[in-house]
């Protein structure tokens, strides 16, 4: 089972101050155990799916600063492959014809739902089960039909509040 997980507003306040939300940190931990028993699968390859990491700097800051500590609370280890980055997301929607206003605008992936149509484009392509942490997606099950993909994206700011 692939698990992508946001940052900002998903596991940390910002990406200025690093502040871990505890209660959806708590949230997610249970809800991957979840998922891990209902579709008996415990082989969880967890994956970062961030916008706010733009650059090899921001990756050296993550890696250094949240990465160790979100995988004790979440009790599970990152890919040590695979991080999907800001550029990442900006490549894979003009590969696909997705309209792109400005590399350099965050805002364009969260104006335009750019961000969840790349996770979906991903997963078609992405064998298996495929759940989405984020605070921006919808709450909606894909099912690509005869390829046995799957894709769950979880809204975290509607399943956690405070």
């Amino acid at each position: 089972m692939n698990i992508y997980l946001d940052l900002e507003d998903t596991v940390i306040d910002s990406w200025e101050s690093q502040m871990f939300l505890e209660h959806k940190i708590q949230y997610i931990r249970k809800t991957i155990k979840k998922l891990s028993i209902d579709y008996n699968d415990s082989n969880i390859n967890l994956i970062l799916f961030s916008a706010a990491v733009i650059d090899s700097d921001d990756i050296n800051e993550f890696e250094t600063y949240i990465k160790d500590v979100l995988e004790d609370k979440l009790r599970i280890k990152f890919s040590e492959y695979f991080i999907f980055s800001n550029k990442n997301i900006f490549a894979l929607a003009k590969q696909h014809n997705i309209s792109v206003l400005n590399d350099d605008s965050i805002h364009d992936i969260f104006r335009n739902n750019i961000k969840e149509e790349v996770f979906n484009l991903w997963c078609k392509n992405t064998k298996g089960i495929n759940v989405i942490f984020d605070d921006t997606v919808s709450n909606k099950i894909v099912n690509y039909k005869g390829d046995n993909i799957f894709s769950q994206p979880i809204r975290t700011d509607i399943f956690v509040k405070m």
